[in-house]
């Protein structure tokens, strides 16, 4: 279905941004700065704050020093300039009780966003040159908003995140023309029973009431309905690709031996905690599998996260497996290093650490001690990952402060083995952490 101008009566959330009315080609590149390139990024483009009207101070009732917001009608303009070269753009606000000049210094170009007539909220601070003076920090032409909210009739103005050439009120208005122009097309993806359970207002309301709000307890309850939805999705989406993986990624199955496992219990120097034996249990589960392993510990420091993850690797090599444990930085990797040294003290496991800084002949020296198979745990920093570094048979990753790396760098440590299992260690629990 067609206008009289001939463009559609209704988009689809895949339309370009470009053929909604008063966009077009030209404006269109503006809103891609703000990577607004269809309809469903606009809709999804939700204001950074908003204004309440009932915050707005009148101005005969401001004094020296307030920070606050004005609401009030441009009825004048000026740009001067000082013999020293400033520019001083002041404009004439008026409201009900009074009127006041606001003040930006330097900034002449600013003088093509204000006409006379037009509305505006100020928010700024008070100063007194000879007289009392507006210098506001963040400003915004409202117009027809501003009326009705002034009448009593409307109470919170969308602020959003805006980029030179294309202000508040232009995104605003694209967005009305797009609630407008996509009623049949924003279908609801929750069930009835859901929204009735939940308390939840329906997907296209929970979108309209993030851009123009009937008050801030519909804008929360928007806000958690459209929050849920996007988790929702995320661990949805997890879900799935965690399950494709275990289809068809086949790995390794370590078999509870024990033998240096049984030993590191003997001769640990403190009783373990009843978390970490629960969650070696688990991760022992999760290695027997043939699934690869991806798991996440979280803790915090001094939780005991790396002598977990030490049962883990001593499991991997009484199966005849490699481990190998790449940590951010040289001196986390040496402790590393001296802390599994000296858990393992009499017992028959190698040792090595690598990292960027050994002289040429300790790397080479080390490197042949990996791809023999004579080091059986290796500690390490991104210096596991160069090419000349060869592991005999890698069975478990384990990858400490993982924020700290990129995806690809511990892809590629793990390429080193056939689908080795994967530990991945924190005390920052970044959603991307979580979804590792």
């Amino acid at each position: 279905m067609k206008s009289r101008s001939g463009r559609p009566a209704e988009y689809t959330l895949d339309s370009p941004v470009q053929y909604l009315p008063g966009v077009g080609p030209s404006r269109a590149k503006l809103f891609e700065k703000l990577n607004l390139r269809t309809v469903r990024d606009v809709l999804y483009f939700f204001p950074r704050r908003y204004i309440d009207v009932s915050s707005i101070q009148e101005i005969a009732s401001l004094q020296e020093g307030d920070r606050t917001t004005i609401l009030g009608r441009m009825v004048a303009k000026s740009l001067q300039r000082t013999r020293r070269g400033l520019s001083i753009l002041t404009l004439l606000v008026e409201d009900r009780t009074g009127r006041i000049e606001c003040v930006w210094f330097n900034q002449p170009f600013r003088q093509k966003e204000f006409s006379r007539g037009d509305f505006l909220f100020l928010h700024g601070e008070v100063r007194r040159y000879q007289r009392l003076q507006f210098h506001p920090k963040e400003w915004n032409v409202v117009q027809g908003e501003a009326l009705r909210a002034e009448d009593g009739t409307g109470g919170l103005i969308p602020i959003y995140p805006a980029t030179q050439g294309l202000n508040h009120k232009a995104i605003r208005r694209v967005v009305r023309i797009a609630l407008e122009r996509t009623k049949s097309t924003i279908e609801e993806t929750f069930p009835e029973s859901m929204l009735r359970s939940r308390r939840f207002p329906g997907r296209r309301e929970s979108i309209g009431q993030m851009h123009a709000p009937d008050n801030l307890e519909a804008q929360e309850k928007a806000r958690r309905r459209l929050v849920y939805e996007e988790f929702l999705y995320l661990q949805l989406i997890l879900a799935m690709r965690h399950r494709f993986r275990k289809a068809r990624a086949s790995g390794i199955a370590f078999h509870p031996v024990n033998d240096l496992v049984a030993a590191l219990y003997r001769k640990l120097p403190f009783e373990l905690t009843a978390a970490q034996k629960r969650v070696i249990r688990e991760i022992f589960d999760d290695m027997a599998s043939t699934a690869a392993m991806s798991r996440l510990i979280q803790g915090d420091v001094g939780s005991g996260k790396t002598i977990v993850s030490l049962f883990a690797l001593l499991r991997a090599v009484e199966n005849g497996f490699q481990g190998a444990l790449m940590a951010p930085t040289e001196i986390l990797a040496d402790q590393h290093h001296r802390k599994l040294t000296a858990l393992l003290h009499g017992v028959d496991v190698r040792v090595e650490t690598l990292t960027g800084s050994l002289e040429v002949r300790e790397k080479d020296r080390i490197r042949e001690t990996i791809r023999s198979g004579e080091a059986k745990l290796i500690v390490g920093t991104h210096a596991l990952i160069q090419d000349e570094v060869e592991f005999q048979r890698l069975g478990l990753v384990v990858v400490d402060e993982q924020h700290r790396f990129g995806v690809n760098q511990r892809v590629r440590l793990m390429e080193k083995g056939k689908n080795p299992d994967c530990l991945v260690m924190t005390a920052t629990p970044i959603p991307r952490s979580l979804a590792l």
